[in-house]
């Protein structure tokens, strides 16, 4: 592992809380005290630069205190790491900036009531990021529609707790932070840090042992992830890493799907970044074949070839490939591809990077679209654009009856309505398709939870300033709303410009299905006036 760079500093708040009046916790202080252990021990942190925060001291104040205080002392390069282990829960959110309808907090203490409201972390986050390039939170909470997280033991059948919407009594102050207009249409990025979750918004997160000869528990996402950190090579960054350890709690609990985002190709605690590998994840494996996690919905074909290298393989130039799969059946979200050639029996496993000399282009990402006639989400999302009014409001955004299309001269701002009509969460990603062939998301994350008929709003009411800025002829600018039943990574889509390496009973709705979206407008440049 990297050591520590002259005048470079590794700093750490780690909060660990067991101790609620309703309903306390078994593991959350060892998660904390075990994080302490590697950082001081594997990752070069001194000891007088981490802050644990245990149990009743770990208040809302002094959270929010030691993170400001984090922010304060933090220089250019530094390192800055947040984890937190204890309750997560949910707040009905009032301004319909949330996909899910809620927002999601750090319960910090139940009685009395204080919790921590994720826009807070995320200006701290912000704020970190502008001083630093190696900012990462490690979250091992529920965000979920339950209060709890679940301390059944890891291999027990027991009961599931019940799960409550809960809406906090502390409504949270506004963040300290000004982070000011966003430049682009791109909203608040998370490109500035890395943010891992234990689950998506409506999991529990569970708690699980190291390994069969200890008793002592922790978060399956900690114990996982410390498992891996301790093991990581030369190079290893976070995205390798996650990998591994969401693939362990997942096969271990069917229902916790750990999240990463942001700089996910930082080295563990180091300088380095990698360039992003384009792959596919393998998820599966039968004798002769094995399931990609991508689809139709990602642009796979039948017919297309990947080679697969080992997990963690960040460039193949000067790697020896596992072997070659050929895509033979494709389905919405996933793809079956049957091994054609295998350096050794079985090296091909679960994990494995699949890559592609074939890529997709982002004319053919604009242009895809479900013609599956059994889709019972065609037509059921809608995607809005609005424009700020000169009163301030945002109102829908008409055609220009010359140009056909919206038309928004550079400055002005934008915003958007999605709102599905489908009566189970759907997971959205809204990406901007500039008109100099850059792909941005729009939606932050992997798994944005749209509730059903409960319309949200993308820079407008969720605190976000999005403004058109385009200094050239005419041009088309799309904007495009994937939606599918199971949460799925579209990341690829932003990697595009990179160089190669009702009445009726109906069925159930397919886990599989997915729909897609599209708006286009008019980018003007700015009139400026003769002097």
């Amino acid at each position: 592992m990297p050591a520590e760079t002259p005048g470079r500093v590794r700093r750490a708040l780690l909060i660990g809380i067991n101790e609620y009046t309703k309903r306390p916790l078994d593991a959350c202080v060892a998660d904390a005290e075990l994080m302490a252990t590697l950082l001081r021990d594997r990752f070069a942190f001194a000891p007088e630069n981490i802050t644990l925060l245990r149990n009743r001291l770990a208040s809302r104040d002094a959270v929010l205190s030691e993170l400001d205080a984090l922010v304060d002392v933090t220089g250019t390069d530094d390192v800055a790491f947040v984890f937190y282990a204890g309750h997560g829960a949910l707040a009905k959110n009032v301004d319909s900036s949330e996909a899910s309808g809620f927002d999601n907090t750090l319960n910090v203490c139940d009685d009395p009531r204080e919790d921590i409201y994720d826009h807070e972390i995320e200006a701290r986050l912000q704020a970190l990021a502008a001083r630093t390039r190696y900012t990462v939170m490690v979250v091992d909470a529920c965000n979920s529609a339950t209060i709890a997280r679940d301390v059944v033991e890891a291999d027990s059948a027991g009961p599931r707790p019940k799960e409550r919407w809960n809406e906090p009594l502390l409504r949270a102050e506004a963040p300290v932070f000004d982070l000011g207009p966003h430049a682009a249409t791109g909203t608040r990025s998370v490109d500035g840090y890395t943010l891992i979750a234990a689950c998506l918004d409506h999991e529990i997160a569970k708690e699980s042992t190291i390994d069969a000869d200890t008793q002592e528990k922790h978060g399956a996402l900690t114990c996982a992830l410390a498992i891996e950190l301790r093991q990581a090579p030369d190079g290893a960054t976070w995205r390798d890493v996650f990998e591994r350890a969401a693939r362990a709690v997942t096969n271990r609990f069917g229902d916790q799907h750990p999240q990463i985002e942001g700089r996910v190709d930082l080295e563990l605690f180091g300088m380095r970044e990698f360039a992003p590998m384009p792959s596919v994840a393998i998820t599966d494996r039968a004798t002769t074949s094995v399931v990609l996690d991508a689809g139709l919905l990602h642009g796979v074909t039948v017919g297309t070839v990947y080679d697969v290298y080992p997990q963690g393989t960040k460039r193949t130039d000067d790697v020896v490939a596992l072997g070659t799969v050929r895509v033979s059946t494709v389905k919405g979200t996933s793809a079956r591809a049957m091994i054609v050639s295998e350096a050794a029996p079985g090296v091909i496993v679960p994990g494995s990077r699949a890559v592609t000399a074939r890529r997709s282009t982002v004319e053919e990402a604009l242009a895809i679209e479900n013609v599956d006639p059994a889709s019972r989400l065609t037509g059921k999302v809608t995607l809005e654009i609005l424009r700020q009014g000169v009163d301030g409001a945002f109102v829908v955004a008409t055609d220009d009856a010359a140009a056909g299309l919206p038309v928004f001269t550079s400055g002005e701002r934008i915003a958007f309505r999605i709102r599905s009509d489908v009566d189970q969460p759907l997971y959205v990603n809204l990406f901007d398709f500039d008109p100099t062939g850059v792909v941005s998301a729009l939606t932050k994350g992997n798994a944005n939870r749209l509730a059903p008929r409960e319309p949200f709003e993308i820079g407008n009411r969720d605190g976000r300033t999005l403004r058109m800025q385009w200094d050239a002829d005419d041009a088309v600018q799309s904007f495009k709303l994937y939606a599918s039943v199971r949460d799925v990574n579209l990341t690829y889509l932003t990697e595009l410009n990179l160089p190669v390496r009702a009445v009726e009973e109906l069925p159930p709705i397919s886990v599989d299905d997915w729909t897609t979206v599209t708006r286009r407008v008019l980018l003007r440049r700015a009139v400026t006036s003769p002097a």
